[in-house]
This record gives C-alpha cells, sequence and structure tokens, in this order.
C-alpha cells in the first residue's frame, strides 16, 4: 500500500506527466498479466493492488489539495502579517475602535479559514485516469481467477463508478465542497464512462472472448453504463453542474 501510494503520488506532484505516469504504471501493468502465467505467484499481490487502488489514488488527489489550501494560507498570513505592522506603526489609532475592529477581524479571518479548509481535492484527467484502469481491464477480460476477477469488479469498477457518480450527483444537487460525497468523488470526476462502457461492451461481445469472463464484463458495464447514462444527460443540458468555487480550482463544467 505504501509503495502504491508513493508511486501516485509522485505522479500526482509532476502534474500526471506521461514522462512520469507511463514508465511507472507499465511496470505495473507488466507485472499484473503475469498472473495467468504458470510459474508466477502473482495472484496475492493482484487482489492486494485491486483492493488499494481506488482508496490509495483518492487518498493522493486529497492530500495534493490539502498541500494547495496551505500554500494558500501561508501566502495570506504573510500579507496578513505585513498589514498588521502597518499598521501597528500607526500611534493615532482609538483604542476603542481598534478592539472593535480586532473583533470583527477575528471573525472574518476565522470565517476564512474555515473556507480554505475545504479545499476540492486534485483531479485526474480522464485519459491518465483510463490508463490507470487498463491493467485491471486486462485482468477482468483475461485473468482465469475467480478471486482476482471478482476484486478487480468490486474493489475496482464499482467502487469507481459509485463514487464518480456520487460526487456528480451531489454537485448537481448543489452539494458543497464539505461534502463527503463531493470530495470522495471529486478527483474521478473526469472519467469517460460513455467510452468505457462501449469498450468493455465490444469486449464482451468478441467471440474469443472466455464465457466467465465475459459474464463479469456484463456486470461491470451494467454498472458503468448507469454513470455514462448521467454524463449523456449532463453533456445534453443546457447549464452543466459546477462545484463549488474555492480559491485554486476553478468549477466543474463538465465530462471530458
Amino acid at each position: 500500500r505504501m509503495f502504491v501510494h508513493a508511486c501516485l503520488m509522485r505522479m500526482c506532484v509532476r502534474d500526471w506527466h506521461p514522462e512520469v505516469v507511463v514508465p511507472m504504471w507499465e511496470l505495473l501493468s507488466n507485472t499484473l498479466v503475469q498472473v495467468n502465467q504458470p510459474g508466477h505467484v502473482m495472484t496475492g499481490l493482484a487482489l492486494h493492488l485491486a483492493h488499494v487502488f481506488v482508496d490509495e489514488l483518492e487518498q493522493v488527489c486529497v492530500k495534493a489539495g490539502s498541500h494547495s489550501t496551505s500554500h494558500a494560507a501561508a501566502s495570506k498570513a504573510d500579507a496578513a502579517s505585513d498589514s498588521d505592522s502597518s499598521i501597528d506603526s500607526d500611534d493615532s489609532e482609538d483604542p476603542e475602535e481598534s478592539n472593535s475592529s480586532d473583533g470583527d477581524g477575528g471573525d472574518s479571518s476565522s470565517g476564512d479559514e474555515e473556507g480554505e479548509g475545504l479545499e476540492l481535492p486534485d483531479t485526474i484527467p480522464s485519459d491518465v485516469l483510463s490508463y490507470f484502469v487498463e491493467p485491471f481491464k486486462n485482468l477482468l477480460c483475461e485473468c482465469s481467477s475467480l478471486a482476482v476477477v471478482n476484486r478487480v469488479v468490486e474493489e475496482v469498477y464499482v467502487k469507481l463508478m459509485r463514487k464518480t457518480s456520487n460526487c456528480l450527483k451531489e454537485i448537481e444537487r448543489g452539494g458543497d465542497v464539505s461534502s463527503e460525497a463531493v470530495r470522495g468523488g471529486y478527483p474521478f470526476v473526469q472519467l469517460d464512462a460513455i467510452a468505457m462502457a462501449q469498450e468493455l461492451f465490444e469486449i464482451a461481445a468478441d467471440e474469443r472472448t472466455r464465457q466467465f469472463n465475459r459474464e463479469k464484463i456484463y456486470d461491470v458495464v451494467s454498472v458503468v453504463e448507469d454513470l455514462a447514462a448521467f454524463q449523456k444527460d449532463l453533456q445534453q443540458a443546457t447549464t452543466l453542474p459546477s462545484t463549488p468555487e474555492t480559491p485554486n480550482d476553478a468549477p466543474f463544467t463538465g465530462v471530458v
């Protein structure tokens, strides 16, 4: 878990640049495809990676958002310190007015700090997110281990669709940054469920796909299609739901 988290964090701080993402995730992909190869005992590793992937990816994005908040708060504190120094140099200030001003300022500062504490998590670009899911898609479609396939279905696809769907629906209802649903799914809002459902459906329809895997793929397709239908509605709407504005994040204006 710590290794996966560290890898994802490195990609995040490099703004999900392909030069960082591709080589690191290729290594993971090449490891996971060995599950079906004779002589390789990779089932346990595949089960663990599928279990921690979505949760660790979410936590990395939450930390990235918190880092932005801390940086903004530090900059504001420096500016406030300079302003206080300027005020203190004026000895003619009325003490009563100063006390009144301090009281008002304290309330305002408290409100600002509260707002800053609700920074949105980082978001993952659609193409990067699709690339992350790719090795798990391969397991879903080709792996012969029932345990591994079931883990991929529940811990990768179902969890990812649920978090993203809950987030988008909460945004549409006007949910704010503090909402658990918004924060938990916000890293994944650029997920292209429409393209994902189409790709999986085509693989399931391929006669070369094993029947066992085909049935599991159709299970996933039914879950992905629920999110895909919601995304289609967003695309057809004249006004798309937007996230609450924060100092360092632009509102979400649509699905990639």
